[in-house]
């Protein structure tokens, strides 16, 4: 016969093995010390960075292969970003509603496909009392990931809308590329890109079954 505090500790037990398995997907399986990006103190706006392929980020005429290669630190976690479809109008991205009046910096790490090599757009996008919008176009190759970077100093209050694809404007060549690690910050006029912090992203997993833990 259970006792009251055994019967207890078993419900416990119980909603901490659905929790776990509620917060897992099907893929990569990272060894459970291995961690992407710092959870403390970590000001990134954005969700999902790490997964394009989640509903946060919408896809307009564009694909997302997730999971496709290896990210910066090795592990299988970046996204091949897609707008070949109609490269007039692809756009993949994602917004925040009533931010206040601020400078702001949309960053994250771009990697051309084997055997290319190009100049990839990235953008941000405010409309409040008035539309702002600035772009940045970044050359990329196959052997390393660079990070890029696109700065917007906002007036009033209103949405903020990044690009991680933003079609093939002018400038750029690339229809393709790897991703991986967005962020969002506001920064003061004289700062940079702060260091990558991710958000929603997989930090480990089970030792014998291929699962995601999501943070």
């Amino acid at each position: 016969m259970l006792t009251s505090y055994s019967y207890n500790q078993t419900k416990r037990f119980l909603f901490v093995v659905v929790v776990f398995f509620s917060a897992c997907r099907e893929g990569y399986t990272p060894p459970w010390d291995t961690f992407n990006s710092s959870v403390n103190e970590c000001n990134n706006m954005l969700n999902y960075t790490e997964d394009f392929q989640d509903e946060t980020w919408f896809r307009d005429e564009a694909q997302v292969v997730n999971n496709i290669t290896e990210d910066p630190f090795d592990k299988p976690t970046a996204d091949l970003l897609d707008i070949s479809d109609n490269p007039k109008e692809s756009r993949i991205y994602q917004f925040l509603d009533s931010i206040p009046e601020g400078e702001y910096i949309f960053s994250l790490f771009l990697k051309a496909p084997p055997g290319t090599e190009g100049k990839y757009a990235i953008g941000m996008e405010f409309n409040g009392d008035k539309r702002l919008w600035n772009k940045s176009i970044v050359s990329l190759n196959d052997s390393s990931w660079t990070r890029a970077s696109v700065r917007l100093k906002t007036e009033g209050t209103g949405r903020l809308t990044v690009f991680p694809a933003y079609a093939l404007i002018k400038g750029s060549t690339m229809d393709k590329v790897y991703a991986w690690g967005a962020q969002l910050e506001q920064v003061n006029s004289d700062k940079s890109a702060d260091l990558y912090c991710g958000r929603n992203t997989f930090k480990g997993g089970s030792s014998n079954a291929y699962f995601f833990i999501q943070e």
